[in-house]
C-alpha cells in the first residue's frame, strides 16, 4: 500500500464511521447501516459498564445503579448481531427509548493488517438523554471502539465493532 492509498484509506474509515455516529443520533438507519459490511458482527456488551483499566473490575464511580441491573441493561441487547440488517433493526429497537444522543468521536488509531483490513481504536464520548418511561434517563459515556475494517471496493467498512467502556455516568 502506497503512502497516498493509506491515506486514502483511513479518511474512507473515518467517513465510514462519521455515518454510524451521524445515522445512530438521528436514527437513519440507512446511513448507520452504510458503515457496515453486509456480513459485520455488531457487539456492544457491556456498553453501560465502565472498567477499570488493567484490572478490568467495574468502575461504579458515576453510576447510580448497581452491577446486577447495568448487566440486566446490557444483556437486552441481545448481543453480538451478524449482519449488516440485524444491526440496523437491533440499533432501532435499542434506541426506542433514546429521546436524544450525540457521539464524539477522536483522531483513530489505525493498524493496517493487510492491503484490504485494518484494526482501529476511536476514542469517544456519547452523551444519551432517555425518556422518562425509562429507568435510566441518563448516560454520558467515554471509552473505545475496537473495529476490524475491511476494504470493499472504494470503501472501508466496520467488518467487526466492539466497545471498551472506561468511564461511564449513568442515572
Amino acid at each position: 500500500m502506497t503512502e497516498i492509498e493509506r491515506l486514502c484509506a483511513i479518511e474512507s474509515i473515518r467517513a465510514s464511521k462519521a455515518r454510524y455516529v451521524y445515522g445512530a443520533d438521528n436514527k437513519d438507519w440507512e446511513i448507520f447501516g452504510s458503515a457496515f459490511t453486509v456480513d459485520a458482527v455488531w457487539d456492544l456488551s457491556g456498553f453501560p459498564i465502565a472498567r477499570l483499566p488493567g484490572s478490568d473490575e467495574w468502575n461504579s464511580e458515576g453510576s447510580s445503579f448497581d452491577l446486577d441491573f447495568l448487566q440486566q441493561v446490557s444483556d437486552m441487547g441481545g448481543w453480538p448481531h451478524v449482519g449488516r440488517s440485524k444491526i440496523m433493526s437491533g440499533a432501532s429497537e435499542a434506541t426506542r427509548e433514546v429521546v436524544s444522543s450525540f457521539h464524539a468521536l477522536f483522531n483513530p488509531e489505525v493498524s493496517f493488517t493487510s492491503d484490504v483490513t485494518a484494526d482501529v481504536v476511536w476514542p469517544f464520548e456519547e452523551k444519551i438523554y432517555f425518556s422518562e418511561n425509562s429507568p435510566v434517563r441518563y448516560m454520558n459515556g467515554c471509552g473505545y471502539y475496537l473495529e476490524i475494517y475491511q476494504r470493499e471496493g472504494s470503501q472501508w467498512l466496520i467488518k467487526q465493532a466492539k466497545i471498551k467502556p472506561m468511564l461511564v455516568t449513568i442515572s
